[in-house]
């Protein structure tokens, strides 16, 4: 078993271009950005850049942390082609609630920490994960475009 650690998106800026078929396709608050095996060598900027958070897992498999990449499908099938229109289908299908009530307070700190003191933050084991890993609810279309 292959351990992992991974980045997580962190602003709460709103990156809305204005236009639900744009937006959709940007990474929201929680997203995770990507996943690396354990030890992995991070740049410094990604290390000191306050958009991301790295977590270490070393108790977490890769294969398992690659799904939290998947985009939004709503049941298609992404191998039959490109979903039908319109296509609001999010970056990401799940994210991480960073935002959650009852996380442990050293977690809370690291997440809140913009000076990115300490680069990364190791989590104990899956409870957390699992706490704050949420399905994102669809986008609504008013409209088709």
């Amino acid at each position: 078993m292959t351990m992992c650690e991974f980045a997580v998106w962190i602003p709460t800026l709103d990156l809305s271009s204005g236009d639900v078929y744009v937006t959709s396709k940007l990474p929201n608050r929680g997203d995770v950005i990507d996943v690396c095996e354990d030890n992995h060598l991070w740049s410094d900027r990604e290390l000191i850049d306050a958009r991301f958070v790295i977590f270490k897992a070393p108790f977490l498999d890769i294969a398992l942390a690659n799904t939290y990449l998947a985009p939004e499908t709503n049941g298609h099938n992404l191998d039959d082609g490109p979903p039908p229109v319109p296509n609001t289908l999010q970056y990401r299908a799940r994210y991480m609630n960073l935002d959650l009530d009852g996380l442990p307070a050293d977690l809370a700190a690291y997440i809140a920490d913009n000076t990115r003191a300490s680069a990364w933050f190791t989590l104990s084991d899956m409870t957390v994960i699992d706490a704050m890993l949420t399905t994102r609810a669809p986008i609504p279309i008013t409209e088709a475009k």
